[in-house]
């Protein structure tokens, strides 16, 4: 258990482009995760049954800038994220407007999205969901009804929808915050090596 949970970390960090050095961090951790679970199991602080439980899943709601920003098919790789894969037809349709639109910026995010979903479903099977929510324009505000209805998680990296859909008491899980949970801890003393890929426009 606690070799493969710290497999699994490393695999999650190198999919989040995480150092390596960072990697081997956070499969350590959750490696000790694992052992600190199983001790508190044995001296019977942890029931068993609790080590298992996990909370119902209705699925992994996606939304456009998950979607777009692409580390979630990274994710998916490393077999980290549980249950369905869910794209509501209206996510769709807001990627297929910026894939139509004038500006290439937007054009290009759009096309890029499509790219992920073929992805996304060449790794695991994506179910596109029809139903809608009557009376809600926003995109946003729609996802995160459906979530509430269904019971399922909200995949986002868009910091206003997380905001959002944590007041209205639906899970969401933010991709942002798993790549910055995973960043390397540097203590005084340590040393680093950094890389300058380009020059600055800055002076100084």
């Amino acid at each position: 258990m606690v070799v493969c949970a710290a497999v699994a970390g490393a695999a999650l960090a190198v999919a989040l482009r995480v150092p390596p050095a960072a990697a081997a961090l956070a499969g350590a951790a959750l490696g000790a995760a694992a052992v600190g679970l199983e001790l508190a199991v044995a001296l019977g602080r942890v029931p068993a049954s609790a080590a298992r439980v996990r909370p119902p899943d209705g699925g992994k709601l996606l939304d456009t800038s998950a979607i777009i920003d692409g580390r979630i098919a990274d994710v998916v790789t490393t077999g980290y994220l549980e249950g369905p894969l869910l794209v509501p037809r209206f996510v769709l349709r807001e990627l297929q407007r910026l894939a139509d639109g004038a500006d290439p910026l937007r054009r290009n995010r759009g096309k890029r999205g499509f790219e992920i979903l073929k992805r996304l479903q060449d790794l695991r099977s994506v179910e596109i969901v029809e139903a809608d929510v009557a009376g809600v324009s926003d995109v946003d505000a729609k996802l995160v009804e459906l979530a509430r209805q269904r019971g399922a998680h909200v995949v986002t990296t868009d910091y206003n929808l997380n905001r959002v859909a944590e007041l209205s008491g639906v899970s969401v899980l933010n991709v942002n915050d798993l790549a910055n949970a995973l960043k390397p801890v540097v203590l005084p003393g340590e040393s680093l090596r950094v890389q300058v890929l380009r020059e600055g426009k800055e002076p100084g």
